[in-house]
């Protein structure tokens, strides 16, 4: 015999599901909500420790930094002393360099070097002083009874006639034959050349001769002194550098 169920019943029933399907789902996505927390808070201490690693970095850069700046400065002090010590090392051998000089240059004070005479076959010591007083003579108009010559001799030379070497026994023949060279230079090549000058001097005499003529030229008081040129009462010597005089003070 069938029997029928009380609606009553039957609604309860199901009711009783639902309400439990509504459960089952509500915690299924407070699980899932609960999970991606989890995620979020480890994702985040990740974070948080790189940017602990940063700071990290950024501190050791900051101390690095200053240590570089510290062994900077201690470069620059360094160079500084070098440089002032480089200054001074110049500074005396400058110094060194023109006392050298000098005393060259007073050892041969009474020398004259005779560069373009043409050389001889066999040449003897008579046949050089022969030469050297016809070179006077002819060619200075100077009067060679009264100068004594204490030597005279060939420079060697890589090329060309070998310059002569003479040692007047007066200071003043020799002065008296330069001056002669020198005014006669004025008027043209007189075909050879005279000096007897350490190398540097040379060419300081040599790169200052064009302002001393143009001060002659314009009846300026001039003379040389040592390597450099005195005009009025102006001083100047010869850059070697840039090729042309310029003013010191001395």
């Amino acid at each position: 015999m069938l029997h029928s169920r009380d609606p009553r019943a039957i609604s309860e029933t199901d009711t009783g599901d639902t309400v439990t399907d509504g459960v089952d789902q509500l915690d299924c996505q407070n699980l899932d909500f609960g999970l991606i927390l989890l995620e979020i808070r480890k994702d985040v201490k990740g974070i948080h420790t790189q940017f602990d690693i940063m700071e990290h970095t950024v501190n050791q850069l900051k101390v690095d930094n200053e240590e570089l700046k510290k062994q900077n400065k201690n470069l620059v002090q360094t160079v500084n002393d070098l440089s002032e010590r480089l200054k001074h090392v110049e500074s005396v051998s400058e110094i060194s360099q023109n006392k050298n000089e000098k005393i060259e240059t007073q050892m041969k004070r009474n020398n004259l070097k005779f560069h373009n005479v043409p050389e001889q076959q066999n040449e003897t010591r008579p046949m050089l002083i022969d030469t050297i007083k016809q070179l006077l003579t002819e060619k200075l108009s100077i009067n060679c009874d009264s100068i004594l010559i204490d030597d005279v001799f060939r420079l060697p030379s890589r090329a060309g006639n070998r310059p002569i070497l003479v040692r007047f026994a007066l200071l003043h023949d020799r002065d008296h034959i330069l001056t002669a060279f020198r005014g006669k230079r004025k008027e043209g090549d007189p075909g050879f050349r005279i000096g007897d000058l350490p190398p540097r001097i040379g060419r300081a005499i040599s790169g200052l001769f064009p302002l001393f003529q143009q001060c002659i030229a314009e009846n300026k008081r001039v003379h040389f002194k040592f390597d450099k040129l005195i005009v009025e009462n102006t001083t100047y010597a010869y850059d070697e550098l840039h090729k042309k005089p310029v003013r010191v003070d001395e």
